[in-house]
């Protein structure tokens, strides 16, 4: 627990004994505005069980804080999370490092609409430590934050589709973050699915690779030349 804030974590009681470099600490941020109804199990969806059954038997963490209602927290600039968010991330890094056995070029973060702008905000406002990131119909935050770090700028995957009618247009928030970071250097996957607001299910189960692909400043790009065939076929490098 952080203040009001609370976090679901997979980890094996063993972690800490497990070898080196050990496994990736991976952030998952829920769909919905505090209070959330699905809570943390929505990760099942975004990365697969295989995938977290991976994570944990290396000794690495899967953390996925609980959206919920925190009245005496700071509102943020995606207008659905909380100023104290990452530094609850903060925390749940120094805790990882102490009791599992976190290779430290792997700790991303992944998440679903609003849980895809926090998601991206935590690859930018902690590029000291953040290696790369999936936005499931997320994308650029209404706050615009840049990398705390410029010499670090890890790498995206994105999932969008048709226009939404949400505050923000999530659609358009994705193809912002191509047209601003793209310039920069950042490495973004694109993939545009034409479809509904979802956690794309053809993506899914290709979004661990990803990360495991893109490790902390990871050169050269290894999907410049070509996007692994795994990824469906809309899945395509951002110029």
């Amino acid at each position: 627990m952080f203040g009001e804030l609370r976090v679901h974590v997979h980890v094996a009681p063993d972690a800490r004994d497990k070898p080196a470099p050990g496994g990736p600490l991976i952030f998952y941020w829920n769909s919905a505005w505090h209070p959330d109804t699905r809570g943390p199990s929505e990760v099942l969806d975004a990365l697969g069980q295989e995938a977290i059954d991976e994570v944990v038997a290396q000794g690495g963490l899967i953390a996925a804080p609980y959206a919920r209602r925190c009245d005496l927290c700071q509102s943020t600039g995606t207008q659905v999370w909380f100023g104290e968010d990452l530094a609850l991330a903060d925390r749940v890094v120094a805790c990882a490092l102490t009791h599992a056995r976190i290779d430290t070029r792997h700790i991303h973060a992944v998440g679903w609409s609003a849980g895809a702008l926090q998601a991206v905000d935590q690859l930018l406002l902690r590029a000291k430590y953040m290696a790369s990131a999936v936005s499931y119909s997320g994308g650029l935050s209404p706050a615009e934050p840049d990398d705390t770090d410029s010499s670090n700028r890890g790498a995206v995957l994105l999932t969008f589709g048709n226009p939404d009618y949400f505050v923000i247009g999530l659609r358009d928030q994705s193809l912002r973050l191509i047209e601003r970071e793209r310039p920069l250097g950042r490495y973004l996957l694109a993939c545009d699915h034409g479809g509904a607001h979802e956690i794309d299910p053809l993506v899914a189960p290709y979004a661990y690779r990803f990360l495991r692909d893109h490790p902390y400043k990871v050169t050269p790009e290894p999907y410049l030349d070509a996007v692994p065939d795994e990824f469906p076929s809309y899945c395509k490098s951002a110029e």
